[in-house]
């Protein structure tokens, strides 16, 4: 996926959209994550904007495997704890995983994941 080398914030529309598609089909074959679906929700967290945390909590749970592989930490969106509570107010198990997100974070910052995803996906 070419936007993970070079994400630009013009390309946000886009990146919801093919975030979207990959949902609906991944919900319908219900065959795993796929680094497609995972690249998609990196880019939101690299580019999104704070409500965007809501279309990364639907594709981890989209399936199980999904739910295994989409990292909760994502759910920092390179924000604030207050920025992102707000995004998903009414919204509980969004609130609870963001609220995991910063209370117990797999990766020590926000760099070490983000090192972490590039190097998965092969683009750091």
């Amino acid at each position: 996926m070419d936007l993970l080398y070079a994400p630009k914030l013009a390309d946000l529309v886009r990146v919801r959209q093919l975030a979207r598609e990959e949902i609906d089909r991944r919900s319908d074959a219900d065959d795993g994550c796929g680094d497609a679906l995972l690249g998609l929700c990196f880019l939101l967290y690299l580019i999104g904007d704070a409500a965007d945390v809501l279309l990364i909590d639907e594709a981890k749970h989209v399936n199980f495997d999904a739910g295994c592989t989409i990292d909760g930490d994502l759910y920092r969106m390179q924000r604030g704890r207050d920025e992102m509570l707000d995004a998903v107010r009414g919204r509980p198990r969004a609130a609870t995983l963001v609220r995991a997100a910063f209370d117990a974070p797999n990766y020590a910052t926000p760099a070490e994941l983000e090192a972490h995803l590039r190097g998965y996906l092969g683009i750091g």
